[in-house]
């Protein structure tokens, strides 16, 4: 696990001074699956930097919220991603709305 000490820093800033590239490399390896976590796009813009590092993308969204324009353009921007889109997890679903 990596992170960063404050909080506030980039993924730039968090993996200047390493390569990156190598260790992704040597996890490819070692690990059947790396994961990567980004904050939310729409508050945290530089989780962009994190798509060049990435095979896909699987965006996480909470079924107690409702979508707004903000969120639609997130969903637009990832779907430009060459592919990269390859799904979505929807989490906070109470059982008792679901039909079976």
């Amino acid at each position: 696990m990596i992170g960063c000490k404050t909080g506030t820093d980039s993924p730039s800033e968090i993996f200047s001074g390493r390569n990156f590239d190598k260790m992704l490399e040597e996890f490819k390896h070692q690990y059947d699956y790396v994961l990567l976590e980004g904050a939310a796009l729409n508050d945290f813009p530089d989780s962009k930097e994190l798509i060049s590092y990435v095979d896909a993308v699987i965006p996480v969204f909470s079924a107690d919220t409702v979508l707004k324009v903000i969120d639609k353009e997130s969903i637009k921007y990832l779907k430009t991603l060459k592919g990269k889109l390859i799904g979505s997890i929807l989490n906070k679903v109470k059982t008792e709305n679901l039909k079976i």
